[in-house]
């Protein structure tokens, strides 16, 4: 004799699976939040990066003073503003680190990053420039810099980025804090 009651799952079988996937999910997300903070903080770290790399490598190649400066228009300096809001990159022919159209030559514009991510100055936040021998310079003179990469309130190392330029103008990345904290001023 078949069996001819329907095959398939119970009200009860069926609440008891959703309410297992709700709390793995439940458990699973602030991780896979973190995960993708981490990577949006380390992709705008390695664009940053380059974008040090270039100012570099173009104060050198043309002789002069390259300078970068915060910019959230694309047209002009704004010191008021952070990095992360957009910044211009010009050949600065006077060297006083402020982009003047007809004197400078504008080469690059950097727009804003997105959802709040931050890139904070430690030292230089007006303006930061190579010279002509790739030595980094910045509105309170000669010297390193730290730009640190970040979501407002970051409290964990692992989801900050800092790029480091060297005295000499070498940037680096490194990861944390250190003694900073990621809030604009």
């Amino acid at each position: 004799m078949e069996d001819i009651r329907p095959r398939g799952f119970t009200l009860i079988e069926l609440i008891v699976a959703m309410v297992l996937v709700a709390v793995l999910v439940a458990l699973a997300a602030p991780a896979f939040q973190d995960l993708a903070v981490r990577n949006r903080v380390s992709t705008y770290a390695a664009q940053w990066m380059a974008v040090l790399n270039t100012v570099r490598a173009e104060a050198i190649k043309r002789n002069r003073q390259v300078s970068l400066c915060p910019s959230g228009n694309g047209l002009a300096c704004d010191p008021s503003l952070t990095w992360g809001d957009g910044w211009l990159l010009f050949a600065d022919d006077n060297g006083n680190g402020s982009y003047e159209p007809g004197i400078d030559r504008l080469l690059q514009v950097g727009g804003a990053l997105d959802d709040g991510y931050l890139i904070i100055a430690s030292k230089h936040d007006d303006w930061f420039a190579y010279r002509r021998n790739g030595v980094a310079r910045g509105n309170k003179g000669a010297g390193n810099n730290t730009f640190l990469i970040c979501r407002p309130g970051a409290v964990k190392d692992e989801l900050v980025r800092r790029v480091v330029t060297s005295v000499v103008g070498r940037p680096r990345v490194a990861e944390g804090l250190d003694d900073k904290t990621c809030e604009k001023s």
